[in-house]
């Protein structure tokens, strides 16, 4: 401490000496300055400061000797029941009257050693503060509120902190050379001086007194307990595949130097995500941002969006004071991610080990902040184990009391069977076909990422579920050595571990050959055994409360069957093998409810199915996108709330669903057509496109009829409907060949009637439609329509029921040939979506049109290219034979009409599913050669012989 050379007051320097040497008494603050400092009045010149119902004294009342040390109170964060910076100071007969503009009570937090600033240097609202206050002859007590981080909250620092009371003059003089001006004393002259600013300390005088210091320290223990409304701060943990993967373009890079690596928008993305065996990255630059809102290329639609906008709201409306999003690298090991994560520049990376757990950090500081001390873990899918292992962790640092709820939302606890069809096949990994991303290369990546095995069946999940997650039927000729291995189905853990790893001595195939089953990783699978060992048994800490939701109501994969298929006929070839999932309605599209609830915490069922038929024409949710289903967020408002004792949203329960009786449809086509579903609202569910602003044409999934969503499984394309709407189902042509349609009807996990259309002659501009009544039931459904050459007229129509062999409609007699030129062939019609038409349901009863033809000159000197054969609906039938020839750069169609009376073979209505898979295998497109002297054509009487030798044998 300075005093000014210029003055001292009346009061003795023995007197100052003695109160510097008076252990824990501090004068005055520690400021320096021309102005001269005034010592303090003796008592009873003192004061008592209040706050939170705690006091402390700058004196120690009725002692004999005031200038004994008082007893130095202190204040604990975790036991105040107010965070504000409101105190009442009670001043004792003070020696003269001090009015309020010159009276002030100045807080600072000080040096113990130096009895100066903590730091050094004073800085107004942050280490100081002062308010005024009036200081009568008289008691007078006054309310006062400081600046300066508040008692209680996570900004003020522990530390000893010091009250003065101050008397300022009201005036100050500023010298200039020899000239002395007198002007106002202001509260920012007070600033200055307390600062220390170097000007102002040579060139102005203003006479201050202070009086004795209250002394108290301050110990930051965490927040203190609220008593109203005091709701927790949300940390959510997103799924798998969930977060954006990025990295920086070369160096040099002027525009455009981050490439999105996912969601990705090409192949060579997927590559640049690849990882080593061991599962360690092979880039080093790869980093994350954020969690996905929406994503178009995959599939999914809306994924966190909406549950984004909801936490924001939940913030605005001071429900909560804060949430935060953990984006995370989902390929790496999940115990790495965990204790983990490097953030710099808004990015974060978790390749290479961080100096701690950015996921703990977040909870730190989520708790610092929040009003009730502690945090909720919201987490969804794959977030679930992270959920666990991150309370695992906290749990080590004692910090597990941080944490009062877990929320988990469709989280495969004990793994799902839909991850043997990914990490064996690459099943839905493929976008789009492959035009974005190849099943091939998809497999690959999964093949060494640890979180993939991570959510394969566990030992665990054996001892919940009783439907075998792989199969091996007798009917299928080409698993013949894998049921030799493994019995007709996979039952036990054991089995399941023998056959991933390939174990009965099976190949590992080509990249390409993604039909047939990889053989994984040892050391990644063995590590994923060893985290379920764990987690498969982890249960919340005491008086953390567990709520673990399962969507349920759509049809789920419970497991991977194994079946014959065939490019084309089987009798001409032999089949290959191939897979197909295995429903059950019990889950939500990916996890079943037996996985999602095999914790132990309070389960609860939400009714998917029920949801999407009840929530108009809003896109329907599934797996992925259930965090934004607008009754998840209620739900999860009761919870943060603590309201989840009052009623639950309509479609949430804690007594699982009955669905023993509900109807669901499974539309099913083999390449290479589209598929679509239309309402008559022209809601669409099926691959749609749309044109971005910079001109790129992009394709996604919409999933908008209620009760629908589409899928694909392999070559495979899928819809699930439960039936709900009437629908008009559009197949368009994508290349040349033949395609097998078929539609299946369940009640509950039973199928119950089907109907397949066989060997449909498909070229680029066929177009077929089929209209279904609402209902959930093939019975009353119209007939196929097949618009073969998409001239808009219907050129064929197949009834429903049971097994339909397209060549039953295409004439068996051929008759006199007149010849028809188009100049022009039609282009395939757009499918689905925004740019494809709004169709409304075909009637029922089946239409009649009748084909005309007009003579012109035979083509010559051409190239024949492809025919294709139809029948149209006239009672006098007529075949249409239609070949194409390229002439130089031009082509040109021209089509045959062949008169002849119309044949139609009857059909047996029962089905042989396994027999007719071997006639329905032919998918893949396949030119047909053609009769270029027209007549009778050759290859229809050898496709005539082996379909009799097929119906001699399945008795069709």
């Amino acid at each position: 401490m300075l005093f000014s050379s210029k003055a001292i007051s009346e009061y003795s320097t023995v007197i100052i000496f003695c109160l510097l040497l008076a252990s824990g008494l501090s004068m005055m603050p520690g400021i320096a300055g021309a102005q001269d400092m005034d010592a303090p009045p003796l008592p009873p010149a003192t004061f008592r400061a209040e706050h939170d119902g705690i006091s402390v004294y700058n004196g120690n009342f009725g002692d004999d000797d005031p200038f004994l040390p008082p007893e130095i109170t202190t204040y604990r964060s975790s036991q105040l029941s107010a965070v504000d910076g409101s105190w009442i100071i009670e001043t004792f007969p003070w020696e003269h009257y001090i009015p309020l503009e010159r009276g002030a009570f100045l807080l600072e937090r000080i040096d113990p050693d130096t009895n100066g600033f903590e730091g050094g240097t004073g800085i107004r609202g942050q280490n100081y503060d002062f308010a005024h206050a009036s200081i009568n002859t008289a008691t007078t007590t006054s309310t006062v509120a400081f600046s300066i981080p508040y008692l209680g909250s996570s900004g003020l620092e522990s530390g000893q902190y010091a009250i003065y009371p101050v008397e300022l003059p009201q005036t100050k003089v500023v010298y200039d050379g020899p000239a002395a001006n007198e002007s106002v004393f202001t509260d920012e002259d007070l600033e200055k001086i307390i600062e220390e600013d170097p000007w102002y300390s040579n060139n102005v005088r203003a006479d201050i007194t202070y009086g004795f210091s209250a002394i108290f320290n301050y110990v930051n223990d965490g927040p203190p307990p609220c008593t109203q409304d005091c709701f927790s701060n949300v940390l959510f943990l997103p799924g798998i595949k969930a977060s954006r993967l990025y990295k920086s373009r070369p160096p040099g890079c002027v525009t455009d130097c981050e490439d999105q690596l996912w969601e990705p928008n090409a192949n060579s993305d997927v590559e640049d995500l690849f990882l080593n065996s061991d599962g360690t990255s092979i880039r080093d630059d790869i980093y994350t941002r954020d969690i996905m809102d929406e994503h178009t290329s995959t599939g999914n639609g809306d994924v966190y969006g909406t549950f984004a906008a909801f936490m924001g709201n939940e913030v605005s409306a001071g429900v909560i004071k804060d949430w935060v999003a953990i984006p995370y690298d989902w390929r790496l090991d999940l115990e790495y991610v965990v204790e983990n994560g490097t953030s710099l520049d808004g990015n974060l990376s978790y390749i290479g080990a961080a100096a701690s757990s950015y996921a703990v950090n977040q909870v730190l500081r989520l708790a610092e902040s929040s009003k009730s001390g502690k945090v909720t873990i919201v987490a969804h899918s794959n977030g679930g184990l992270f959920a666990k292992l991150l309370v695992n962790k906290l749990k080590e640092m004692g910090k597990e009391n941080l944490i009062d709820k877990i929320v988990f939302v469709a989280v495969p606890q004990t793994g799902t069977p839909k991850a043997i069809g990914t990490l064996l096949h690459g099943y839905e990994e493929a976008i789009l076909s492959g035009i974005i991303t190849k099943a091939s290369t998809a497999r690959i990546l999964a093949g060494n990422t640890p979180e993939a095995y991570n959510l394969l069946p566990s030992e665990e999940y054996f001892n919940g579920v009783v439907t075998p997650p792989v199969l091996f039927p007798f009917e299928t000729a080409t698993a013949q050595n894998l049921r030799a291995a493994y019995g007709v189905s996979i039952g036990s853990y054991e089995a399941l571990h023998r056959f991933l790893l390939g174990l009965e001595g099976r190949p590992k195939p080509s990249a390409d050959e993604t039909n047939l089953p990889d053989v994984l990783n040892y050391d990644l699978l063995t590590r994923a055994e060893a985290l379920h060992a764990k987690l498969d048994v982890w249960t919340p800490p005491d008086g953390v409360a567990l709520y673990e939701v399962a969507g349920v109501g759509l049809l789920t994969p419970s497991g991977i069957k194994y079946v014959d298929d065939c490019p084309i006929f089987c009798p001409m070839r032999s089949p290959y093998l191939d897979f197909e999932p295995e429903n059950v309605i019990e889950g939500d599209g990916t996890v079943v409810d037996a996985s999602a609830l095999a914790g132990t915490g309070t389960n609860y069922y939400f009714n998917v199915d029920r949801y999407n038929a009840t929530n108009g024409s809003l896109p329907s949710v599934q797996h992925a996108s259930l965090m934004g289903a607008s009754d998840i967020t209620s739900f999860i408002a009761q919870i943060i709330k603590k309201e989840i004792g009052d009623s639950l949203p309509s479609t949430i329960t804690t007594t699982k669903p009955y669905f023993a009786n509900a109807k669901h449809l499974i539309y099913r086509v083999h390449s290479p057509v589209s598929l679509d579903l239309y309402d008559s609202l022209g809601n669409h569910t099926g691959v749609a496109t749309t044109t971005l602003s910079d001109g790129t044409v992009v394709s996604y999934v919409e999933n908008n009829i209620p009760g629908s969503y589409y899928d694909e499984f392999g070559e495979v394309k899928y819809i699930f409907s439960d039936g709900s709407e009437q629908v008009n189902i559009v197949l368009n042509g994508l290349g040349s060949g033949v395609a097998t349609f078929d539609i299946n009807e369940m009640t509950g996990n039973t199928f119950v009637a089907s109907t397949t259309f066989v060997n449909i002659a498909v070229i680029p501009q066929t177009r077929i439609t089929m209209g279904i009544q609402a209902g959930g039931t093939i019975s009353g459904a119209s007939a196929l329509q097949v618009d073969e050459d998409g001239d808009g007229t219907v050129d064929s129509e197949l009834p429903a029921g049971g097994t339909v062999m397209y060549d039953d409609f295409v004439k068996d007699d051929t008759e006199e040939v007149l010849e028809t030129v188009v100049t022009a062939p039609a282009q395939p019609a757009p499918s689905g979506g925004g740019n494809g038409p709004i169709v409304v349901a075909p009637s029922f009863t089946p239409s009649i049109s009748v084909a005309t033809t007009t003579v012109l000159p035979e083509i010559a000197t051409s190239t024949p290219m492809q025919i294709v054969a139809a029948a149209s609906t006239t009672s006098v039938a007529t075949t249409t034979v239609t070949q194409e020839f390229q002439a130089g750069t031009s082509s040109v169609k021209i089509a045959r009409t062949i008169v002849a009376p119309k044949v139609t073979q009857k059909r047996n209505s029962a089905t042989s599913t396994n027999n007719v898979r071997l006639v329905a295998g032919a998918a893949a497109s396949l030119p047909a050669p053609i009769n270029p002297q027209g007549g009778e054509r050759w290859w229809s009487n050898i496709y005539k012989m082996a379909r009799n030798i097929i119906r001699l044998i399945i008795g069709l």
